[in-house]
C-alpha cells in the first residue's frame, strides 16, 4: 500500500511538470511617431491568444506568461493607426523588448 502512494504522489508531482509549457515576456513602450511622446492607455495583443496589455503612463507595457512561439502583436489607439510586428520569436524563459510609434490618424 505504502509503494502505490509513493508511486501516486511521484506521478501527481512529475507528469504536471513535464508538460508545463515554458513562458516568456514580452514588453516596450508605445509612442506618438511624431512627437516620441509615451501614448497612455495603448493596447497591445498578441494576435491568437487572449493575452494583453494596455500601456501605463510612461507608454510602457509588459505582458507576462506568454506560451514560447513565434507571434504577431498589435497595438491600437483611439486616433492613431493599428501597428503590428510580425514574427516576434518568444523563448522559454526570454524577455524580448517590442517598441512601437503609432502614427495619429487625420480622419
Amino acid at each position: 500500500m505504502m509503494r502505490l502512494l509513493v508511486l501516486m504522489l511521484f506521478l501527481a508531482l512529475v507528469i504536471p511538470s513535464a508538460y508545463a509549457v515554458e513562458t516568456g515576456t514580452v514588453f516596450g513602450v508605445i509612442t506618438d511617431r511624431e512627437t516620441g511622446m509615451p501614448i497612455t492607455h495603448a493596447n497591445v495583443v498578441i494576435e491568437g491568444t487572449r493575452l494583453d496589455a494596455l500601456a501605463g503612463d510612461d507608454g510602457s507595457y509588459v505582458i507576462t506568461g506568454v506560451p514560447a512561439g513565434e507571434y504577431t502583436l498589435r497595438a491600437m489607439m483611439f486616433g492613431y493607426t493599428t501597428q503590428k510586428k510580425y514574427r516576434i520569436d518568444i523563448g522559454p524563459g526570454t524577455s524580448i523588448e517590442v517598441n512601437f510609434a503609432l502614427e495619429e490618424r487625420g480622419d
